[in-house]
């Protein structure tokens, strides 16, 4: 889990305010706990959720496993993201966690500011999307200190870290 770029303490705590940390099976869009049909809820080689929820180890282990995979995402997309600014690299890993590759994937005017280095054009492109109007809570400045959202991480990339 030595990753430079990556203050894993930070971003676990931005994820779990963002995503929640819930031992069960959960509606992602409502929160509400969701219960087997019929049978019970089982991940894994006959692990079943409702009676053994997972442990402390297991959800760390699968949270550094999806932050790599986001890395991993990340530096098959750019070239140069182990030359970002910590807080560059941790907004993409943020963002990255949240969509998946695929849909990171679509914005396609972010990335090609991104690998131009023009941080302001890519805020903006974050800014107008759809994920942005979707996710206000978690983009958009409320309650959170400003270095916990997403939206004025991205938004410093050019105002505050483009003189690195």
């Amino acid at each position: 889990m030595d990753y430079p770029n990556i203050n894993f303490a930070l971003l676990k705590e931005e994820l779990i305010r963002d995503e929640a940390d819930k031992r069960y099976p959960y509606d992602d869009k409502t929160g509400k706990r969701v219960r087997a049909v019929r049978g019970h809820l089982t991940i894994g080689i006959g692990r079943n959720l409702e009676a053994k929820p997972l442990s402390d180890d297991v959800v760390e282990m699968m949270f550094v496993e999806d932050v790599m995979e986001a890395v991993g995402d990340l530096k098959i997309i750019f070239q140069r993201f182990d030359n970002f600014s910590k807080a560059r690299a941790h907004a993409l890993v943020n963002i990255m966690f949240n969509l998946g590759g695929t849909k990171f994937r679509e914005f396609v005017h972010m990335i090609e500011a991104i690998e131009m280095n023009n941080w302001l054009v890519a805020s903006q492109e974050l800014r107008n999307s759809l994920y942005c109007r979707e996710l206000p809570s978690r983009v958009m400045p409320q309650k959170h200190p400003p270095a916990k959202t997403i939206f004025l991480i991205i938004e410093i990339f050019y105002y505050k870290l483009s003189i690195k």
